[in-house]
């Protein structure tokens, strides 16, 4: 838009010398030449067609000196193009005129040439400053919105790394103390049970058998406590993120639905899963993107691990087999996750179509019994 009200602009200046040196009607005769061609180079902004009007008005000047007025306006449009050296030749039309127009005039005329060769290269700079602008604005915008990711990324990883480091120190600190005071709570009962056997009096034999039974409710309470917070220190969360965090082959996708974990036993089950699932991506998939879904469903838990990779013909003549005889021994690491999942009774399910898609269905009623050995 400057750039028109400085063509207006140079239109007007134009037109008010033209009529001090013709006060005529013929005014209208240049003015709706230059008029028309400044509307032809809004709509077209070719700089050819600058160009050859540029040359073609300089060419008109030399039959018609009057018209030689309105060149400034033409120079200004030139002077931004790629032929913006052909400025230079807009001083040879005053040859062509110094008899025919007064002095004061061609004087007029000359600075108006000027003044729109300094307004273009005005529009030209604030054209570039512009840009320059844009340019800086766009890159700074990413550059926050890198930063802002980067940030955000940094922020999940340490609250990861934080989960991860608080249930590992609950695991160590029930181990330790499984080991040391379930051990010398062990040993009392024994030297307990000693006593009693050397000593026959009733009243200490009361007294041994009494703090003998203390000792044992308080060491089965330990247990629990112990077992209880060892199966807190297995999040299945944190521990499918860590997997999914070291795989380096492809992007993945994870959603995580359940609000229950199940018990210690099941969550082992689902990790290994996970585990055989995407090293077996690593080496019989060519896979880009990989999706796991682990949701828990009214009556039964659901994973899935699904693939956009395709397998080779011998693979897929493989699986279609296999799947037939529910026998998945064919070196595809597939039978160690099918023992897993029927050991929960659960059903295992296989698709490769658009894709590899492994599904697991574990019914929560077999999943909710588990045994915790001492």
């Amino acid at each position: 838009m400057s750039r028109e009200i400085d063509r207006f602009f140079l239109i007007l200046l134009s037109a008010a010398l033209y009529y001090l040196a013709d006060n005529s009607l013929q005014i209208l005769i240049p003015v709706a030449i230059t008029v028309i061609f400044c509307l032809l180079d809004f709509f077209l902004k070719n700089p050819f067609f600058q160009f050859f009007t540029f040359l073609g008005f300089f060419g008109f000047c030399i039959p018609f000196p009057l018209f030689s007025i309105f060149l400034p306006v033409f120079l200004y449009s030139i002077a931004q193009t790629v032929f913006r050296w052909i400025v230079f030749l807009s001083p040879a039309v005053f040859f062509f005129t110094w008899e025919k127009l007064p002095f004061p005039i061609l004087l007029l005329n000359s600075l108006f040439l000027a003044l729109a060769f300094l307004m273009a290269k005005k529009q030209e700079t604030i054209g570039l400053l512009t840009e320059n602008y844009e340019t800086f604005r766009k890159t700074s915008q990413e550059l926050t919105l890198a930063q802002e990711e980067k940030s955000k990324r940094l922020l999940e990883n340490q609250d990861y790394e934080i989960q991860a480091a608080t249930l590992k120190e609950r695991n160590r600190i029930s181990k330790e103390i499984h080991d040391h005071v379930g051990h010398v709570l062990s040993r009392s009962l024994l030297q307990i049970g000693a006593l009693m056997t050397l000593d026959k009096n009733p009243a200490i034999l009361d007294g041994l058998g009494d703090l003998k039974s203390s000792i044992s409710e308080g060491m089965d309470s330990i247990r629990a406590s112990i077992h209880n917070m060892h199966d807190e220190s297995i999040d299945l969360k944190t521990s499918l993120e860590e997997l999914i965090h070291d795989f380096p082959f492809c992007p993945v996708e994870f959603y995580y639905e359940i609000r229950f974990p199940p018990k210690l036993k099941l969550k082992y089950c689902f990790i290994a899963i996970v585990k055989e699932g995407l090293t077996n991506i690593i080496k019989h998939s060519n896979a880009t993107q990989v999706s796991i879904l682990l949701r828990e469903e009214e009556n039964q838990y659901r994973l899935e691990i699904f693939d956009n990779g395709s397998l080779s013909p011998n693979n897929q003549l493989k699986l279609i087999k296999a799947k037939a005889r529910n026998e998945y021994s064919d070196g595809m690491g597939l039978q160690s996750i099918y023992d897993r999942i029927r050991s929960f009774h659960g059903t295992f399910l296989l698709s490769i179509e658009n894709g590899f898609c492994l599904t697991a269905l574990i019914p929560k009623e077999d999943s909710e019994h588990e045994i915790i050995a001492d």
